[in-house]
């Protein structure tokens, strides 16, 4: 008979990863089926454990169904006879209501349903010292009693009060009642954007709740629904981990829609660990058992996790999204992968650096006040395309004279330019016609650096004003933000040489390409292009060469220009590298 091989070290503990835990999730309908007998269970354990050095599972009590407590505990002690923590989880849907609420979202201002929440943490917290929320702790039920309850409030403002209220009334304190110490968290769908008008609140849970967690599952970026590129697995991450107290403490994708190409599982796995996230969790065990996704993960993540704690803090471009703000959806997702390293954040930069501004940021009413001081401080500030077309008539003028009239412009000629009358002009034509709003502009009002060019009529693509010891910065946005990676390169240069100005590296060469700075003199390319590619890399200073950390080893400076060290690398199709300088 075979059995599972557990891997362990001297003393007994379980091999673990240096940098992070790997957990994995089994959802209520896996827990059932996983077998009564450990000998049984060690075989079904098998494949994960030759493959990955698992340090945790969560094993589901609650999604549609529930399993009884004499299977969940048998399953329970399986785990931990072979090595691995235990903690359980939840999926908050379909509680029985039969009010075909879209995704199966629960009501919450229905008294059976609250009070079936509330036993159900009752349960969990008597059996586990641990709780995982997985996603959907939101609701769009719009029902009789709903409506009713929400009165004149806007559909965001109710939710969000009534969700705060419903995890303090209905899982916290019942569940702490029952197990003082048990740790809950709560897990964040990657669908950043919704979740205002869906009762998700990272102003207030956070504090709440013992942690947060990020769901990183992108998929496949054309298919999905998700409205979101790859970068999206990075930057929600640390969007989370910018929100106070500060305690999320991982991320969860799933191999969903990444069949084909197959590097779309992994480069989940890349981008969520380029964020230093604590823990790894893969969902889930029925859906990635006996798969040709682990064996690839096992391999990517052990050589992964040679050089990931060489890598200091992520630093970037600070990307300032307030709490349920909307506008612009995942803009800066897409500059990410144009090799612009954004970096959001929930709470405007206190730093000097520099800030990007989109029409998310739009909806702090003092926003033009933090700008102001920022720009006077001696930092940059820079406004997208939606960013200008709302704050326009509302004080924006003060940095800049750029307006948008409402037009669009479509064309696929280019250029790219320091100064805007000399000589050292590159023009190029994108790879196809392209839709960029109109900006109105006043003549040497502001510097440009990349325009789109139709006969006698320049439309401005980056510019710059100067205002107090900064620079504001207009950023112009196709209207399709996946037409950024269509813009000729000496463009997309442009955007990549302005918003890093602050940093001390930055790249040149295709998009598709993403620049993950950190604050030790280390960072990481990763390209996400099917054929190689090749980036010219700009250091601030003297560095003399580039170090690889995952013992590549060493590349030579091309040459010195302009307070710049310059480097030129060669990349794989779908493939990263980490690198250091001195």
């Amino acid at each position: 008979m075979m059995y599972a091989i557990i891997r362990k070290r001297g003393g007994g503990a379980m091999e673990q990863y240096q940098n992070f835990k790997l957990s994995i999730y089994c959802t209520v309908q896996d827990v059932m089926k996983l077998p009564d007998t450990y000998p049984a269970f060690l075989q079904d354990l098998a494949f994960f454990q030759k493959h990955l050095k698992l340090s945790k599972v969560y094993i589901e009590t609650y999604r549609d169904d529930t399993v009884d407590s004499e299977k969940l505990l048998r399953v329970k002690d399986f785990f931990n006879r072979a090595g691995i923590e235990t903690a359980t989880g939840i999926t908050t849907v379909n509680a029985g209501s039969g009010k075909g609420n879209i995704a199966s979202a629960m009501c919450y201002t229905d008294a059976g349903q609250l009070d079936e929440l509330r036993r159900l943490f009752e349960r969990m917290a008597g059996e586990f010292d641990e709780i995982m929320i997985d996603d959907f702790l939101s609701t769009n039920c719009a029902c009789d009693t709903c409506r009713e309850a929400k009165g004149g409030q806007t559909w965001e403002q109710f939710r969000l009060r009534k969700m705060t209220e419903v995890c303090r009334d209905f899982i916290i304190a019942p569940a702490r009642a029952v197990n003082p110490k048990v740790k809950i968290t709560i897990k964040y769908p990657t669908w950043m954007h919704s979740f205002q008008r869906l009762g998700y609140n990272p102003e207030t849970q956070p504090f709440m709740f013992d942690a947060t967690y990020s769901g990183t599952e992108t998929r496949h970026t054309t298919y999905s629904f998700f409205r979101n590129p790859r970068y999206t697995s990075y930057s929600l991450i640390r969007w989370l981990q910018s929100c106070p107290p500060h305690n999320n403490r991982g991320g969860w994708f799933d191999p969903y829609l990444c069949d084909n190409p197959l590097n779309s599982f992994v480069e989940q796995a890349y981008l969520t660990l380029f964020a230093k996230p604590e823990e790894l969790t893969l969902f889930c065990y029925g859906s990635l058992k006996d798969t040709k996704f682990i064996p690839l993960l096992g391999h990517e993540l052990s050589r992964m996790d040679a050089f990931l704690g060489s890598l200091g803090r992520p630093a970037g471009v600070k990307t300032y999204i307030p709490y349920h703000s909307d506008g612009e959806g995942n803009v800066y997702d897409f500059l990410g992968m144009c090799g612009v390293p954004c970096d959001p954040v929930a709470v405007f930069p206190q730093e000097p650096c520099t800030v990007l501004l989109t029409a998310s940021s739009a909806c702090d009413p003092d926003v033009l006040a933090l700008a102001r001081k920022h720009l006077t401080a001696g930092s940059d500030v820079a406004f997208t395309a939606g960013f200008v077309r709302l704050m326009q008539d509302r004080g924006l003028e003060e940095f800049t004279a750029i307006r948008l009239p409402g037009a669009v412009m479509r064309g696929n000629y280019f250029g790219a330019f320091e100064g805007c009358w000399d000589t050292a002009v590159r023009y190029n034509y994108s790879g196809k016609e392209i839709g960029m709003p109109v900006a109105d502009w006043k003549l040497n009002d502001c510097d440009y650096k990349a325009a789109m060019f139709s006969e006698s009529m320049p439309n401005p693509l980056v510019t710059h004003n100067n205002y107090g010891g900064g620079r504001a910065y207009f950023i112009n946005i196709p209207d399709d933000y996946a037409d950024l990676y269509w813009l000729p390169d000496t463009v997309l240069d442009k955007y990549r040489m302005h918003l890093s100005r602050a940093l001390p590296v930055r790249i040149e060469g295709q998009a598709k390409v993403a620049l993950f700075p950190y604050d030790n003199r280390t960072f990481v390319l990763q390209s996400f292009l099917e054929h190689g590619t090749v980036v010219r890399v700009f250091i601030k200073g003297d560095a003399a060469e580039l170090t690889r950390l995952d013992g590549g080893g060493k590349i030579e400076r091309l040459y010195r220009a302009g307070g710049e060290s310059v480097f030129e690398l060669a990349l794989t199709p779908g493939g990263h590298a980490p690198f250091s300088w001195k």
